[in-house]
């Protein structure tokens, strides 16, 4: 039995943080969770107890590239809106299980 889905509440990122923290916050978060192995799927609205996440786990290498460059993507949103700098230099090799 594998699971292949589910839902993670992530308890810092909540209403109480302003915009530009909560989306700072984001992107740690969601480094966190690939460097778990899992690909966020959907963020939902934040609340005053957090945000849950759904997400998928991480199988093969396209999958955890497909993360990195929606994360890269979602930095470049960031850096744009709030006017940062915010760089983002990893390489991950996910090993196959046999």
């Amino acid at each position: 039995m594998t699971i292949q889905e589910g839902i993670s509440p992530i308890y810092p990122l909540s209403r109480h943080m302003n915009e530009k923290t909560y989306a700072v916050s984001k992107i740690h978060v969601w480094l966190s969770l690939i460097k778990q192995g899992k690909k966020p799927l959907h963020w939902n609205t934040p609340t005053y107890e957090g945000t849950d996440v759904e997400f998928d786990f991480i199988n093969h290498q396209e999958d955890a590239e497909e993360s990195l460059q929606e994360l890269q993507f979602y930095i470049k949103k960031v850096n744009n809106s709030f006017n940062l700098n915010i760089h983002l230099d990893v390489s991950v090799t996910i090993k196959e299980s046999i």
